[in-house]
């Protein structure tokens, strides 16, 4: 592992938060959507691979590590002491 690598990869990741912040303000959603907002942002990724661009690929990989991000923030922010609900499919509802 580099350090330095590391260190600037990160950097890039705490940037695009800060453009989230601006763009989208504070985010306060459900674990269910933030993995809605996960996967299309991992689908971007996806999409960077299967076009052999392999700077839509790496940019996305940014995109989806800030989403990340952004979605332990709201749960640190949002779950003290709250318990997570299953899904209606987890509770076999349809």
């Amino acid at each position: 592992m580099s350090t330095w690598a590391t260190t600037s990869i990160l950097g890039e990741v705490f940037k695009e938060r800060i453009l989230q912040d601006k763009k989208w303000g504070e985010q306060n959603h459900s674990p269910f959507v933030w993995l809605g907002i996960l996967g299309e942002e991992y689908g971007e990724a996806c999409r960077g691979v299967v076009d052999a661009n392999l700077d839509s690929y790496r940019e996305e990989l940014i995109h989806t590590a800030a989403v990340c991000v952004s979605a332990i923030e709201c749960m640190d922010r949002n779950t003290v002491g709250v318990k997570l609900s299953k899904s209606p499919i987890d509770k076999g509802e349809s």
